[in-house]
């Protein structure tokens, strides 16, 4: 995905006309979404054995409306479905840990578009997104004792995305974007099933901030269509 950005930008600015045209989109309406899908199979060798198995897809449908040619604001829905299964082992024990966490969330963003080409603009969009996700984890030890937890997150998540956006014709677009800033408030729900005498609960509160350098910028890379009406 790395390369998906920067190689498509570069054809387009090639095969487009270097001289910008007007765009007409005021009082237009914009259906699309995105689709990630990503998967990661990781092994070591024998006798210190470690394998890694990830799974994750992400929906992200999303209704706007354009103020003018240069400002759209919308509602954005979010759905996320993720696996992973790890295992550690070596001559004498094996140890595993098994996770599935499904998430669901509802934002609104504006975006600020800057159009260099009649079909390629540049767009800055600033997002709010409220997520809650429950994630059911399970542990095996080398004594296949199974261990259980459960951690209800429900996440309130400030973006900074810059991306470009690609007209192929009136009606259709392709949307490249990526995460620069996120800022974000956690607050998590966490069950222990281990305990002879039935769960424990606790709560914590997490505030956190990243800001993505160049190599996380073309690692994280979403590609989405758009549909203008």
């Amino acid at each position: 995905m790395r390369y998906i950005f920067l190689t498509t930008l570069c054809l387009t600015l090639i095969s487009l006309n270097i001289q910008a045209q007007e765009v007409h989109l005021e009082g237009k309406w914009m259906l699309g979404g995105s689709v990630g899908f990503s998967t990661n199979d990781d092994f070591a060798p024998p006798y210190n054995y470690y394998s890694s198995k990830v799974k994750n897809i992400t929906l992200s449908p999303t209704i706007g409306y354009f103020f003018n040619n240069h400002w759209q604001v919308g509602i954005r829905g979010q759905y996320h479905r993720g696996k992973s299964n790890q295992k550690w082992s070596n001559l004498t024990n094996t140890n595993s840990i098994n996770n599935f966490t499904e998430l669901l969330g509802l934002g609104a963003y504006v975006r600020r578009y800057i159009w260099m080409f009649d079909h390629l603009a540049f767009h800055i969009e600033a997002s709010a997104l409220y997520t809650q996700s429950i994630s059911n984890t399970d542990s095996y030890d080398e004594t296949n004792q199974k261990s259980q937890w459960r951690n209800t997150k429900f996440s309130k998540v400030l973006y900074l995305t810059p991306g470009f956006t690609l007209k192929v014709n009136k009606r259709i677009g392709i949307d490249l974007s990526t995460n620069l800033l996120r800022i974000g408030h956690d607050k998590d729900h966490i069950q222990d099933f281990n305990l002879n005498h039935g769960a424990d609960e606790w709560q914590s509160n997490t505030f956190n901030a990243k800001l993505s350098n160049f190599e996380a910028l073309l690692n994280d890379v979403q590609i989405g269509i758009t549909i203008f009406i």
